[in-house]
Formats: C-alpha cells, sequence, structure tokens
C-alpha cells in the first residue's frame, strides 16, 4: 500500500523540541533579571528626578532670600539657572528682570518687563503692575502715558478683576486724567 507523501505527518524530531524547550526555559530564566533592570532604572530615574525638583526648589529659595536681603547678583545667578530648565516661565523671567534693576542693568530688565508685559494681551500680571506704575507715576506725565497704563491695568483686570492694587491705580489714573497740570 502506497501513501502519498503529504498525508504523512511527521513528528518533529526529538532533539528539536528540546532545542526549543531550551531556549525557552533560557529566556524564562532571564525574565527575572530583565524585570529587576527596569525597576532600577525606574528608581534611579526617579532619585534623580527629586534631586533636579529638590535643586530647583533651593535655587527659587535662595533667589527669593537674595532679593529680601539685597543681594542681587546672587538673585540674578539663581534666577539664570532657573531659566535654564524653565525657559521662559514668567515668574523666574520676572524675577531676574527685577535683580537686573537693582544691578542697575535698567535696559535689560526693561527688555524683559517688556516682553512679560504686551499691551496687545495678557501677561503677567505682576509686570503688566510694574509697567503701570512707572507709567502713572513717572516725572513725566502725558496722555500716552496714561493711555499705556491704562491698557497695562485693564489686561491685570481681565486676567484679575479683584486686584486691589490694579484697582487702586486705575482710580489714581482716573484722578490723575481730571487734575489739571
Amino acid at each position: 500500500m502506497t501513501t502519498s507523501s503529504s498525508r504523512i505527518r511527521r513528528a518533529p524530531a526529538a532533539g528539536a523540541s528540546r532545542s526549543a524547550a531550551s531556549r525557552l526555559l533560557k529566556w524564562a530564566g532571564a525574565i527575572p533579571a530583565i524585570i529587576a533592570m527596569v525597576l532600577i532604572a525606574a528608581a534611579l530615574a526617579a532619585v534623580a528626578s527629586q534631586r533636579q525638583q529638590a535643586l530647583e526648589t533651593r535655587y527659587a529659595q535662595d533667589a527669593e532670600q537674595a532679593m529680601q536681603s539685597g543681594d542681587f547678583e546672587t538673585a540674578r545667578v539663581c534666577y539664570e539657572r532657573l531659566l535654564q530648565t524653565h525657559d521662559g516661565d514668567p515668574a523666574f523671567l520676572f524675577g531676574l528682570a527685577r535683580a537686573l534693576e537693582n544691578l542697575g542693568q535698567r535696559a535689560e530688565a526693561g527688555q524683559l518687563i517688556q516682553l512679560l508685559a504686551p499691551v496687545d494681551r495678557p501677561g503677567y500680571v505682576p509686570a503688566q503692575l510694574v509697567l503701570s506704575e512707572r507709567l502713572l507715576y513717572s516725572p513725566v506725565h502725558s496722555a500716552k502715558s496714561f493711555d499705556l497704563a491704562e491698557q497695562h491695568l485693564r489686561r491685570v483686570l481681565e486676567a484679575d478683576p479683584n486686584n486691589l492694587e490694579a484697582l487702586t491705580m486705575m482710580a489714581a489714573l482716573t484722578n490723575a486724567r481730571r487734575t489739571p497740570r
């Protein structure tokens, strides 16, 4: 009796199944080591992140403490370091502008304040208030300076309608416009 070779199933060779099983067991044995490596890498990343956050918190605290004690050079350095990891953060840019202003670098400080307090759109509220105050209380008053101060104050009040400082300056602005020179 003849049978077709395509109908005959051949059993895998004994060596081949042992080889596959052997490879599977080797991989299964490596899984705990792979999991351990992944967990160690995650733990190291978490520690590094915590250290970075602690360092940034320390720089922020040191910057404010330096500003309060009048050590503007230290404050400048701290804010510059913070901006290396928080590029464009308005609070840190504003802190840097304050430090530069106190170091006599008024042009650089003014550029930062202008960047933070645009007239045509909302900006950083503390910077808007600083510009409003400078325009309102400058020794040289003009209709243009009053208009700019009002625009900045309106931006502040859009962001924070109950901002007492902005409301007070808006009242002073209204009074200044009524008072003849």
